[in-house]
């Protein structure tokens, strides 16, 4: 997980810079701020949503690509069996979502699986980035410490980035005693 989180921010990084994204609108799949003054949830939605998730939807109804169906929130007190039913799916990512925001693209469905379904973030984001950066930023072949020194040169350092359990110090020096060094 931790090298789709460094994927994933360096693939948003790119959508804002080539000015595909804000750098506004970012920040909002990132941080899913809600709303500080969101209207009454309906007794309909209670049994399904927090009012922290309620509020955080709120805060989408701002974003160009929510206005597309009409407000969010009504959308959602309107066709509560179409949202509550999107929002059971095993694996919403994949699932039709409901008719309002039927016509979003991955990018902006990230915003309502954020909210609404944290446990399938991850799975949209390797799909996300499948389709952005391809598939070689998510399976990836080990790593062949040996291949890397041979393309390497004297005046080319090696940077590792270590994520918790990882360590290349046996490799590296596995490769040394091989080689002689």
């Amino acid at each position: 997980s931790d090298k789709l989180t460094v994927v994933s921010m360096m693939n948003f990084k790119m959508l804002v810079r080539s000015g595909k994204v804000s750098p506004e609108e970012n920040m909002i799949l990132i941080r899913a701020p809600p709303d500080q003054t969101p209207p009454p949830m309906p007794d309909i939605a209670k049994t399904w949503l927090s009012d922290t998730q309620w509020a955080q939807l709120k805060t989408l109804e701002n974003l160009e690509a929510f206005k597309k169906g009409g407000k969010l929130l009504e959308s959602l007190e309107q066709d509560s069996l179409g949202w509550k039913r999107w929002f059971n799916e095993e694996k919403a990512e994949l699932a039709d979502l409901p008719r309002s925001v039927r016509d979003l693209g991955p990018y902006h469905r990230m915003f309502l699986l954020r909210i609404l379904r944290p446990d399938r973030i991850g799975a949209a984001l390797t799909m996300f980035i499948t389709e952005n950066l391809g598939v070689d930023y998510i399976e990836q072949s080990p790593f062949d410490m040996e291949q890397s020194y041979q393309e390497s040169t004297s005046i080319t350092p090696f940077f590792f980035v270590l994520f918790p359990g990882v360590d290349p110090t046996p490799t590296i020096e596995a490769l040394g005693r091989k080689l002689g060094i």
